[in-house]
This record gives C-alpha cells, sequence and structure tokens, in this order.
C-alpha cells in the first residue's frame, strides 16, 4: 500500500490514523505513552512499526497509531 504523508522531522514522535498504517506492520500496545485531549480525556495509542520510503531510500521507523482527526 502507498499513500503521501508529511512527516515533521524536527517533531518528536509522529501520530497517524489507523488508515495510514494500515497493513501487516509490526504493531504493538504503547504503555509508555498516552494522548490527552484538551478536554482531559484519553486516547490510547499502538507503537507501529512503518516503512518510508524518501525518493529511492527506504526508512524504517516507530510512530503512533491513534484515533484522531
Amino acid at each position: 500500500m502507498s499513500c503521501r504523508v508529511t512527516i515533521d522531522t524536527g517533531a518528536s514522535g509522529t501520530v497517524a490514523r489507523p488508515n495510514i498504517f494500515a497493513g501487516e506492520h509490526e504493531r504493538k500496545p504503547s504503555r509508555a505513552y498516552v494522548l490527552q485531549t484538551a478536554s482531559g480525556e484519553t486516547i490510547p495509542v499502538m507503537e507501529a512499526l512503518a516503512e518510508l520510503t524518501v525518493g529511492r531510500r527506504a526508512l524504517k521507523m516507530w510512530g503512533f497509531i491513534a484515533e484522531v482527526t
């Protein structure tokens, strides 16, 4: 599957919706991280290993999956 996303290379982490990380990527529940909304609710996150292609170079990076809009 291929899709275009924007990655903030200066960010300390990347959070994406589940459809961005669709497919057979390595996933695990995050025990170290949760997202907290402005209203104080928490959103569970999963960590996922994604492969990104930049030009001709393939990179692997860990990101976070959460139901965000």
